[in-house]
């Protein structure tokens, strides 16, 4: 025994059994006390408003939701809830709009932040990538059809392209403007890292979007969206037009086996066959793989290409070798 352990031992002999007996009784009338504060920290405030709907965005962490559930009266501490938060959730909350119809204690909110526990009715809605503005509206309105569509529609448009495609669990009873907000506001955090990149090149984000709207049906694989991607930035530095089919399957529903000459002719400002540069706005709803072909796309020196029946891209460098590749691979 070291000559410090036996200075300890012999210093705790020397504190009276009475005075032990009166640390040990304080020590657990302590631990008494937190437990007591604890368990009425968790219980639901006398104000909590029952019905009351919490809005938790895309993205938000417990520590940032504290204090407006505090505010609200739902939770009694924001330091328990973090805390507690801490052990059943990491990261982000998910998403949604919360109801609480009845009183709920901070363990309980706690549990449905982190099961997604709504407390409403919800819906699953899924928007695959490169969804034009008409596929977007017949998904959701088939799973909202409460849903204004005619209101839907017209703030659809003036964000089509930035709009993120991904799954949504929302409530029956969002609004158009919720579900709006909702993908836009996802779009702008998703691709937060994709705009700085942009900032230092030498194409708009705009046009990055533009393109990657295109790319979603030109193309079926990622690298072909890359190769396609240099093929029509070149067309466009080279003041040729893109000539490309995605407009017209994308606004008409037409893929490029079904498009006639009087299509090629149009007057559509999205007619690519007609019109010089990008289109006017962008075409789909473009993903993550897109929006990155358009940004880096993969050096070539083709401009042209064809997708045959199976879905196969075929390039080519003259004019005249992709007649001939359309004769071997688009025959009827």
């Amino acid at each position: 025994m070291s000559i410090f352990e036996k200075a300890v031992r012999t210093s705790h002999s020397l504190i009276p059994s009475r005075r032990r007996m009166s640390i040990k009784k304080g020590i657990l009338g302590l631990l008494i006390l937190i437990m007591v504060v604890a368990i009425i920290l968790v219980r639901p405030p006398r104000q909590f408003p029952e019905g009351a709907i919490v809005k938790v965005p895309e993205g938000m962490t417990a520590s940032a939701l504290a204090p407006l559930l505090h505010q609200e009266n739902i939770i009694r501490s924001e330091k328990i809830f973090v805390t507690v938060m801490r052990f059943v959730h990491e990261g982000a909350l998910i998403a949604g709009d919360y109801q609480f119809d009845t009183k709920t204690s901070l363990l309980d909110v706690a549990r449905r932040l982190k099961e997604g526990d709504f407390g409403v009715q919800t819906v699953t809605i899924t928007i695959p990538e490169g969804s034009s503005t008409n596929e977007l509206i017949a998904i959701v309105s088939s799973e909202l059809p409460a849903l204004n569509t005619q209101s839907f529609r017209q703030q659809a448009e003036e964000l089509v392209g930035y709009l993120y495609p991904n799954t949504y669990i929302v409530p029956v009873t969002i609004t158009e403007q919720e579900l709006i907000a909702r993908m836009k506001d996802l779009f702008d955090k998703e691709t937060m890292d994709l705009q700085e990149k942009a900032k230092s090149g030498r194409r708009s984000w705009n046009d990055i979007v533009k393109m990657a709207s295109i790319l979603e049906k030109e193309a079926h694989t990622e690298r072909d969206r890359r190769m396609i991607a240099d093929v029509l930035w070149r067309r466009l530095d080279e003041g040729m037009r893109l000539q490309v089919d995605a407009p017209f399957l994308a606004l008409e529903g037409k893929g490029s086996s079904v498009i006639t000459q009087d299509d090629l002719f149009n007057d559509s400002p999205y007619n690519t066959y007609r019109n010089d540069g990008l289109t006017p706005t962008p075409i789909t709803n473009p993903g993550l793989e897109s929006l990155e072909a358009a940004l880096d796309p993969i050096k070539n020196d083709y401009f042209y290409y064809l997708a045959d029946s199976t879905g196969k891209t075929h390039f080519s460098t003259t004019f005249e070798e992709h007649v001939k590749k359309k004769q071997q691979y688009l025959r009827e």
